[in-house]
């Protein structure tokens, strides 16, 4: 699917959410009311979207809106988060960095931070820079990035495919607002193809290398928490992926 360039790009990464949510309820009916192995039923379920094809996760991807609010919370609790990696924080440095970015991402207020720039940007700006996901230049590079990320498989060192999916999802999300904040800095009002590139090596180091998204997640569990909880919401894949138009 991530391949299929006749569709948006994140219309795509949409779409991979939706079919593997419909997975895992095809599997849950499937075991409640028949014997058969899971084998068996991951095939059936395959029978039958081939018949469909990616019709439905297609028009369940292009349903919903965007949901900047819901993204900014969760990117700048993330982004508040990750220079205390490593460092031996206390529960209430802990708790204040989360609740701080959680709320300044509510309210749109305040600078947020961006260790792979070693900078902070206002939040509120970073959203009205242009960002075109569908640029030939833009796509290329982000398809490979994610694709990279997929052939790595180090966003599922935790084993739960659901989780796994919401973190590519996320680490897509850091490098679109990564790439709008160098655009903001350089006086821009539209990310260039230079600012992705730029954005993808920056978010590459400092939430990629060595899983230190997973590990942010292991050394902080009620940013787990929220991982968890968001991975879980029926539009979390909107809330991530889609652009603001």
């Amino acid at each position: 699917m991530l391949n299929q360039i006749q569709f948006g790009l994140e219309d795509r990464l949409i779409a991979l959410s939706a079919w593997l949510g419909m997975l895992a309820m095809f599997l849950r009916q499937a075991r409640a009311e028949s014997a058969a192995g899971d084998q068996e039923i991951v095939r059936l379920f395959r029978e039958s979207m081939a018949r469909g094809a990616w019709a439905r996760p297609l028009r369940i991807a292009r349903s919903a809106a965007p949901r900047p609010r819901v993204r900014r919370m969760f990117l700048c609790a993330v982004a508040a988060m990750r220079p205390l990696l490593g460092q031996s924080a206390s529960n209430t440095r802990v708790l204040a960095a989360i609740l701080g970015g959680y709320l300044r991402g509510a309210a749109r207020i305040g600078q947020t931070c961006l260790l792979p720039l070693g900078s902070t940007a206002p939040i509120a700006a970073l959203e009205r820079v242009g960002f075109d996901p569908d640029m030939p230049e833009i796509e290329a590079m982000a398809r490979h990035a994610i694709g990279h990320a997929i052939f790595r498989k180090d966003l599922l060192i935790r084993g739960d495919l659901i989780q796994g999916l919401f973190l590519l999802l996320a680490h897509y999300a850091m490098m679109r607002w990564h790439a709008q904040a160098i655009a903001l800095r350089r006086g821009a009002t539209r990310v260039a193809p230079q600012d992705f590139a730029q954005a993808i090596a920056g978010v590459e180091s400092a939430y990629r290398e060595e899983s230190q998204m997973v590990r942010l997640l292991d050394a902080y569990p009620v940013l787990s928490s929220l991982a968890y909880s968001m991975s879980r919401r029926k539009n979390s894949a909107h809330a991530l992926a889609r652009t603001v138009s």
